[in-house]
């Protein structure tokens, strides 16, 4: 790889390789590694994470996607391995090419087989434009040779335009399972079959014994069934930051 700070075209090439210029870009090193790999090293120590790291944590990833999906972007494939730790402690969410979801983490209605549209208040006629009620129905037409990818037919790119609530409401209740996976430290062996997740269950267990009923209610609101009814990442980014700044006071 050629590497120069000047213009790629003026920097010297090699033999046979005129003309040639790599495009792509140079991020910062961070040798904390992945979120889900902190976990992991947690759970062989027999230790646990903190409260106050957690509930930041979640605040950081809330943050992120609103402003993310404020300015009409998306993730696609949001799980802790694809987050990670500075050497201040904060997320940094990577991996954003948007061609591939792990099934674990993406939400049901995103698996392709679906298609949503905002439908119209029964007593006025008028779309609801604060909370639009999202409609989903059965995609009915062919689905492309994925060619091994997940989920085969990427319906992000066209919620992106089309329902934008749509995209966010996918997105959240990715984020809920991430949540979940933080707070009861749970090892990354989801294992993926044809598509198909086949990892433990999503259940509040003993390993999330100290956290706050208040957290697990909130991420299993994200990781409800009906996208119409989870939080959005504002509300998520408020809910968090209270949370955050009362345990960290609570520490001090």
């Amino acid at each position: 790889m050629l590497v120069t700070t000047g213009s790629p075209q003026s920097a010297s090439h090699g033999d046979g390789e005129e003309g040639r210029v790599i495009c792509g870009a140079l991020y910062p090193f961070f040798d904390r590694q992945s979120l889900q790999e902190v976990i992991n090293q947690s759970n062989e120590s027999r230790t646990r994470l903190s409260l106050v790291a957690k509930a930041k944590w979640a605040f950081q990833i809330s943050s992120a996607m609103a402003i993310v999906h404020s300015s009409g972007q998306c993730h696609m494939d949001l799980k802790p391995s694809n987050m990670l730790l500075n050497n201040d402690d904060d997320v940094v969410v990577i991996d954003w090419e948007q061609c591939g979801a792990s099934p674990f983490f993406l939400a049901p209605e995103g698996n392709g087989l679906w298609d949503v549209e905002i439908v119209a208040n029964s007593e006025t006629g008028e779309v609801q434009g604060a909370e639009p009620t999202m409609a989903y129905r059965k995609f009915t037409g062919p689905l492309p040779d994925g060619c091994g990818t997940w989920p085969r037919r990427n319906i992000f790119p066209l919620w992106q335009r089309e329902c934008p609530r749509a995209l966010e409401a996918a997105e959240v209740y990715s984020v809920g399972r991430s949540l979940w996976a933080i707070f009861e430290q749970s090892d990354d062996v989801w294992v993926y079959e044809s598509g198909h997740s086949e990892a433990k269950a999503v259940l509040w267990t003993h390993g999330s014994d100290s956290v706050p009923e208040a957290w697990k209610d909130f991420a299993s609101r994200c990781m409800g069934l009906d996208p119409n009814k989870r939080p959005t990442f504002e509300q998520g980014e408020r809910f968090w930051w209270q949370e955050w700044k009362q345990f960290e006071g609570n520490t001090k």
